[in-house]
């Protein structure tokens, strides 16, 4: 009988090696899902092609308030191509770095048409006047920039939380940090809106062209140049003569 009992326990710890070896030869049975599609520098043979991945993915609609309280809807980017980043003033973390890297881009390509969209996803702090603010902080104040935020709701209303909501249409998602707080100025604390590090670049229609990691020099300088291109493109497209006439083909 011992005999008979060594057996089974040397047939069950066989089993469990077995078994424990299956599990992590199989990641995806016990790891996270797969994070999203990365951006890349590749570019398509027309600059103004949507990578194959992101067919169809375009800016849904909305209504925000640029500084002076005047409506910011979709039609900011017809007939343009634009750099859109989703950021908010208060962040300490990726968002002084993606807004930098907006400025260095919008000098490079300040000899095209090539547009700058801030959104704001905390519109609880960034009202359009500190938006206005921001702007004049950064130095972006010429008609190549556009900030936009959620207009305050009517008295005991809610944010609708627009600016999370184009992120989302566009692939990913943006949500509160409840174990990452930000001190405020006026000594009071808001919770970090964790959101992707990607500059969206934006066709004449509204649609995602690409996105680009703002922590990679390589990916900026492939903005660049993608954006450039599509400028040209679509100015080629617009008018015979090269320049825009305001209206699509």
């Amino acid at each position: 009988m011992p005999g008979a009992m060594t057996i089974i326990a040397i047939g069950a710890a066989t089993l469990f090696l077995s078994s424990l070896t299956l599990l992590l030869a199989l990641p995806s049975l016990t790891s996270a899902p797969s994070a999203p599609l990365q951006a890349t520098p590749a570019a398509p043979a027309d600059p103004l092609a949507q990578r194959a991945e992101l067919a169809g993915v375009v800016v849904p609609p909305f209504e925000l308030a640029d500084p002076s309280g005047a409506p910011v809807t979709p039609d900011v980017f017809s007939g343009r191509v634009t750099i859109l980043g989703p950021v908010f003033s208060n962040c300490p973390f990726i968002c002084p770095l993606m807004t930098a890297e907006m400025l260095s881009l919008a000098k490079t390509l300040g000899d095209t048409g090539v547009r700058f969209v801030v959104m704001s996803l905390d519109p609880a702090h960034d009202t359009p006047q500190a938006m206005g603010l921001w702007a004049e902080r950064l130095g972006a104040r010429s008609d190549a920039w556009t900030f936009a935020t959620e207009p305050p709701p009517p008295p005991g209303g809610a944010y609708a939380q627009t600016v999370r909501a184009i992120v989302k249409a566009l692939g990913f998602d943006a949500w509160e940090d409840a174990g990452t707080p930000i001190p405020l100025q006026d000594g009071s604390a808001m919770l970090n809106i964790a959101h992707p590090p990607y500059l969206f670049l934006i066709g004449p229609r509204g649609e995602l062209l690409d996105f680009f990691d703002h922590k990679h020099a390589d990916l900026m300088a492939a903005l660049a140049q993608r954006a450039r291109a599509a400028d040209a493109a679509l100015a080629a497209r617009t008018s015979p003569q090269g320049t825009r006439s305001g209206a699509l083909p």
